[in-house]
């Protein structure tokens, strides 16, 4: 686990205290997030996770950042559509905050990508740690940012899935406007289950006809999930605690590939500082998962989710 600053940031700097102070908020997850951050709300395990979900490609469609010394801050909030949890039929729309941070071509921290540190960094490779949060999921609905879409009753009689701090490495490749990125995450907390994903992206770079720039910039492309049993146990398992509670046939997962998408980003700078984020994906989830009698009689395979979402760089 990261408990130091990456090298050259001072270890009293206030962007890395505020990151581990989230990094201890989750391997303490019944305690209120505002004891940690000091704020005076809490943020639902639902609507994060949904948040990290779709917007887990979100950094890579932005333009791309000069390397420097200096700490880059983005801030921003946008609506989200998207299943209540996953696997979920029934979908909400959220209003949801996005929070970036930057410390030259090294260092880079978000809600959606967690915390990475670019140990190789060349013109066609990245690699590094990562450290990544998956806020789990509340059996009881409840979504703080909700502001449209009923309250999912399907995970009655279902247990919670904990907090869980992931830590893992990821590999990049870039070529031409190609870009593959591989992420192997384990649980130390929580599921403590061992996961992967697996993503390739298109860029295009567009600039508007007989105007100036800043341009459009679209990312497209494929995701592939791979979980293990403890994952899919968690998410998609019905114990007999969950059985007897839900009506469902008892069922317990194995490991293998949790689903297979399509997401795409459009990233549009109005200056230097604000930008219009707009994304759009499809997921479906595949067995052991789309096994699940929780999938199969209380929810569905097919995951879509879109937003849109303003961005500004202080």
């Amino acid at each position: 686990m990261v408990t130091q600053p990456p090298a050259g940031v001072p270890a009293e700097s206030g962007a890395w205290g505020t990151i581990h102070k989230i990094i201890k908020f989750a391997l303490h997850p019944r305690k209120p997030l505002a004891r940690n951050l000091d704020v005076k709300t809490t943020f639902p395990a639902s609507a994060v996770l949904l948040f990290l979900t779709v917007l887990c490609g979100l950094q890579a469609a932005a333009p791309a950042q000069p390397a420097s010394g200096n700490w880059s801050v983005a801030v921003g909030g946008g609506a989200l559509m998207g299943p209540a949890f996953p696997g979920s039929s029934d979908y909400q729309i959220m209003i949801v905050p996005s929070i970036r941070v930057r410390y030259g071509d090294k260092f880079a921290a978000s809600v959606e990508r967690g915390i990475t540190y670019n140990f190789v960094n060349t013109a066609e490779f990245v690699a590094g740690p990562l450290l990544r949060v998956d806020f789990g999921r509340e059996a009881d609905g409840k979504s703080l940012f909700r502001i449209a879409g009923k309250r999912s009753t399907a995970l009655t009689g279902f247990a919670d899935v904990s907090t869980t701090l992931q830590a893992g490495a990821f590999v990049g490749h870039r070529l031409g406007r190609w870009n593959s990125r591989l992420e192997l995450m384990q649980g130390v907390n929580g599921h403590e289950a061992f996961t992967s994903v697996l993503s390739v992206d298109y860029s295009i770079t567009a600039f508007q006809p007989g105007g100036p720039p800043p341009p459009f910039v679209l990312t497209t492309g494929p995701r592939l999930h791979w979980g293990a049993a403890k994952y899919h146990n968690a998410y998609f398992g019905v114990d007999a605690q969950a059985a007897r509670g839900s009506g469902l046939r008892q069922y317990e997962a194995g490991s293998g590939l949790t689903s297979a998408g399509w997401s795409g980003m459009l990233v549009r700078p109005l200056n230097r500082r604000w930008s219009l984020l707009f994304l759009a994906g499809y997921e479906r989830l595949l067995s052991p998962a789309s096994d699940s009698p929780l999938v199969r009689e209380k929810g569905s395979q097919h995951q879509f989710r879109s937003g849109a979402f303003l961005s500004y760089t202080l």
